[in-house]
């Protein structure tokens, strides 16, 4: 994995004097794959948001809902959700398709928990997942 931080965040960070505890927070709860307690969270969710960037560079947040259990845990590496398309603008689709970066923000509001999740993605268009969905 590449290194956490990005040279601009260290920078801000050593502005404000945080380094240390970014560090310790990285050291913590940053980990380079799911584990159990990870992949139990996700599972009890019905809802995340969804950030993408297109092309253009500009960022989009989107909210994603479905029955607890909609995302999928397939490894330790990899998620998969589908798309209920709700207005037809396919906003995360096409930026997916564009420049496949992604953040996850799961919340349990009630306790309250939240996990990230950032990565690379790609849409499916067909497949036994594709077909495993409403």
């Amino acid at each position: 994995m590449r290194d956490f931080y990005t040279q601009t965040q260290r920078k801000i960070q050593d502005e404000f004097g945080r380094r240390g505890l970014a560090d310790r927070v990285e050291a913590t709860i940053v980990d380079d794959e799911l584990l159990e307690h990870h992949i139990a969270f996700i599972s009890e969710r019905n809802m995340f948001f969804l950030s993408t960037v297109d092309e253009e560079g500009f960022p989009s947040c989107s909210y994603k809902g479905g029955a607890p259990g909609f995302v999928r845990v397939i490894n330790s590496r990899k998620v998969v959700f589908p798309n209920y398309d709700g207005n037809g603008m396919f906003m995360s689709q096409g930026n997916i398709e564009a420049t496949n970066k992604v953040g996850l923000l799961f919340i349990n509001f009630e306790t309250p928990q939240r996990m990230r999740l950032r990565g690379e993605s790609r849409l499916l268009r067909e497949g036994p997942l594709l077909d495993s969905y409403p």
